[in-house]
């Protein structure tokens, strides 16, 4: 599918997209799949779309490890970039919300303080 949608930086684009999922986060749609011009899976958001067009062309079919909940749970935010390691200190009543946002997979190591605690991972 192209997608002709807007950046903010600059004006209207063309994009050729394979798409894969379809996401609500903070109020907002994404549309998530393989960018032909990134080459690698991104997500872009559906109110910046002006008429999508499908093409024909060959689908790319998603990576071997590519699941929507892990991309989502990498992203922080819906921002993009490099992954890298990140540690959150927290107070102990904050572990549900944690949890709640990063999966029941997240690293966390308490620090004996009034349940304080670190809580982190690998994310973009």
């Amino acid at each position: 599918m192209t997608i002709p949608r807007k950046n903010p930086k600059t004006s209207w684009t063309s994009l050729s997209v394979s798409p894969y999922d379809l996401v609500w986060d903070s109020d907002r749609y994404y549309a998530v799949g393989w960018s032909e011009s990134h080459q690698k899976v991104v997500k872009f958001r559906v109110d910046r779309m002006l008429y999508p067009d499908f093409l024909k062309k060959p689908f790319h079919t998603p990576p071997e490890d590519y699941t929507v909940e892990t991309y989502f749970r990498q992203v922080f935010q819906m921002y993009d970039g490099e992954p890298c390691q990140v540690t959150l200190r927290c107070t102990g009543g904050l572990m549900k919300q944690i949890i709640d946002r990063f999966g029941e997979d997240v690293d966390t190591r308490e620090l004996g303080v009034g349940g304080d605690f670190d809580a982190g991972g690998h994310y973009i």
